[in-house]
């Protein structure tokens, strides 16, 4: 029993779940200016975990083959789930994530939030299709991943909503297009020039967003000046892409798989930093809460 539910646990990669609902969060927090509870956060957060887990399950039933081959012990390639159910749980769980996220754009009249979830399934759907190992394929994970935010930007009303909140996807983008060139080489290993690239493309994000007061998109908060702002992006892009790093010194497999999994926790230090920064520190901490769980369960199920 223990070992199939470790298995369910392993096929819909939980322990990246927190990092889902930080984007969610986060994308609530900057348009809305606060992180108070309302029931479309609350829908599209469920939403949200359901698109994503269903996701990941859908990820390994289109790798099931390739799975077999590299022996990365995934339960489908392992025989630990049967390639059929994992199909019908990735089905199930996208099917329930549209039907949360289609009753928190009903619940507040936004139609908008219906187009976004839908936006969102589409680019799952598609990313994990023929798309997954072409030049598309990384593009079409950071889309996810923009769309994730986007969803918590479409919790709050259009009248109440900062605009500018959904320009934060631009820096979302390049960090996690970044990440996923850099985790295509973590079966193999990889040449250090390639992870170098990948490496300055998910640093290109967080450079972007350290440089929304400078290309007016988002004033620079009051609280802090210039040169605490530029010191508080440098220290979070250390934190978040120094696996990366070690990886490129280093390019084994255990190694940039390694760095692939600090960077997904770096996203939720990114948003808990920006959630700070443009909704008061509560907002912040409650999103960076979200760090030590996805951390703790990382350590017995594999986010990748």
């Amino acid at each position: 029993m223990v070992q199939r539910i470790a298995a369910y646990a392993k096929l819909l990669r939980l322990s990246n779940g927190p990092t889902a609902m930080a984007d969610v969060w986060m994308g609530y927090a900057v348009a809305s200016g606060s992180l108070e509870p309302t029931l479309p956060l609350a829908l599209m957060t469920v939403c949200s975990l359901c698109l994503y887990h269903g996701g990941m399950a859908l990820n390994d039933v289109r790798d099931a083959e390739q799975d077999a081959l590299d022996n990365r012990g995934r339960p489908i390639a392992a025989g630990l789930i049967s390639y059929q159910v994992a199909k019908r749980v990735a089905q199930s769980l996208l099917l329930t994530g549209m039907a949360f996220g289609i009753t928190a754009g009903c619940f507040d009249a936004s139609y908008e939030a219906v187009d976004r979830v839908l936006l969102l399934l589409v680019a799952i759907v598609a990313y994990n299709s023929q798309f997954k190992r072409t030049v598309f394929g990384p593009i079409l994970m950071a889309l996810c991943r923009v769309l994730n935010v986007s969803l918590g930007v479409a919790a709050v009303s259009a009248d109440l909503r900062i605009p500018q909140a959904d320009s934060l996807g631009v820096g979302i983008f390049f960090y996690v297009c970044g990440l996923t060139l850099y985790a295509r080489r973590e079966v193999i290993g990889g040449k250090r020039s390639g992870l170098v690239f990948s490496l300055l493309v998910t640093l290109m994000g967080v450079f972007f967003l350290g440089c929304l007061p400078q290309f007016d998109i988002l004033p620079l908060p009051r609280f802090i000046g210039t040169e605490k702002w530029n010191l508080t992006w440098a220290v979070v892009a250390l934190i978040a892409t120094r696996g990366m790093v070690a990886g490129v010194l280093q390019p084994t497999p255990k190694k940039i798989g390694r760095g692939v999994g600090i960077a997904i926790q770096g996203l939720v230090v990114i948003d808990a930093t920006l959630a700070t920064f443009y909704a008061g520190p509560m907002a912040g901490l409650a999103i960076l809460a979200l760090l030590p769980v996805t951390m703790l369960l990382a350590r017995w199920i594999p986010q990748t």
